[in-house]
């Protein structure tokens, strides 16, 4: 197995076997966007066997007083959400993320703007 970093050469068979298996899943353009390195794995042959990267995934980490009335949670999660969406366009990043475990403040959220993603989420630790 060969790893590199991937190459204009490479984008013709990424198009191919994104067309082939993942056109239903994600739009293509999703590599023109916010790598920070990308890959290409390849057999002894050349054959090409996955292509990938790393994007950096802005998380949004909030705690809210729930003593204070649902009206002004909203009204300060309205004004953190602006901040923050300020701070991922100026760092060149197009969405923010939350990981919810409470149904209701997911609803919240949802009446917030945010959307489902499309896939389920997992993470991989990397070890220090």
């Amino acid at each position: 197995m060969n790893i590199r970093p991937m190459r204009p050469e490479d984008v013709d068979e990424l198009k191919r076997i994104h067309e082939e298996f993942y056109r239903e899943e994600f739009d293509i353009d999703v590599f023109n966007t916010q790598f920070l390195a990308l890959f290409s794995v390849s057999d002894d042959d050349g054959n090409l066997i996955t292509l990938g990267g790393v994007r950096p995934l802005a998380e949004i980490v909030l705690v809210t007083n729930k003593h204070i009335s649902p009206r002004k949670r909203v009204e300060g999660l309205n004004d953190m959400l602006g901040m923050l969406s300020s701070v991922a366009r100026h760092s060149k990043l197009n969405s923010l993320h939350a990981f919810v475990q409470d149904a209701t403040w997911l609803e919240q959220l949802k009446t917030a703007g945010f959307v489902p993603v499309i896939g389920d989420a997992v993470h991989y630790p990397v070890k220090n």
